[in-house]
């Protein structure tokens, strides 16, 4: 039986696309998700060290469900979107130290220029990374009625398991908004949980259908990457989520992106 963890919390990493070493620092400055490759293997060679384990999504849910337990030190590594850097920059980082990751696909997207090929998906499969849905065209799903979301959901699983060959049981919200109904769809689909923008670490007490995560993001010091890992440090993200809240409800979504990718560039 494996060593059960002292804390019982499980830390999931989201990241989004990093950064070959020829892109532009002003360009990085502009996406704060956009992460300089150097900084992501320094994150990995972090989690190594200290030993940390990657633990699958699959076995966190049965352990939420009292079936197993956990691994010392367990961590879930997420990346959001299915973009290029997925498979050239991630991908043989996360192979040399022995890790293993989600990717969540906008399966819409798969073939285009700077997003992954069906072929880089099947292989990243095959080597035990796990493939799952992002849904299939990244809208904001709590702007859709009730058949907007089916199709968002149903069609994107639909699609990626038949370009893999595996099940997919797993749901990355795009744009970071849902609700109830989005959670309802989903576990009717036959997701087994959903991961979510909200910051937070989880436990065996967690909601499967608004799991949280940690948003990785540039400029991140290796001190503060540590100590998020711990469940440390986060009055200040929180107080920035809770901020923008606010705003995208004050302003509506769509204005809330418009004016913050302006003030971006």
């Amino acid at each position: 039986m494996k060593e059960v963890a002292d804390a019982g919390q499980v830390p999931i990493l989201m990241y989004h696309r990093l950064a070959s070493g020829d892109t532009s620092e002003g360009v990085q400055r502009r996406d704060p998700y956009l992460l300089a490759e150097s900084a992501f293997e320094e994150q990995m060679q972090y989690l190594y060290r200290s030993g940390y384990s990657t633990m699958p999504l699959s076995d966190f849910v049965s352990y939420v469900n009292g079936k197993t337990v956990l691994p010392q030190k367990p961590v879930i590594i997420t990346f959001d979107d299915g973009n290029r850097s997925d498979y050239v920059t991630a991908y043989p980082i996360l192979r040399r130290f022995g890790f293993a990751a989600t990717f969540f696909v906008t399966v819409g997207s798969v073939g285009s220029p700077e997003s992954l090929s069906v072929e880089q998906i099947r292989d990243m499969s095959h080597s035990g990374m796990a493939t799952e849905s992002h849904s299939l065209t990244h809208p904001y799903l709590t702007k859709l009625n009730r058949e907007g979301i089916e199709r968002e959901l149903g069609e994107s699983k639909e699609i990626l398991e038949s370009k893999t060959g595996k099940a997919v049981h797993f749901l990355s919200i795009p744009n970071g908004t849902y609700n109830d109904t989005v959670k309802r769809v989903a576990k009717e689909l036959g997701y087994l949980a959903i991961l979510t923008s909200d910051l937070g670490i989880n436990n065996a007490k967690s909601d499967l259908y608004s799991l949280r995560r940690i948003a990785i993001k540039n400029g991140i010091s290796l001190p503060h990457f540590a100590s998020l890992l711990k469940g440390q440090s986060m009055l200040r993200e929180r107080c920035m989520q809770s901020l923008r809240d606010t705003v995208k409800i004050t302003l509506g979504i769509e204005n809330y992106v418009l004016i913050r990718r302006r003030l971006l560039h």
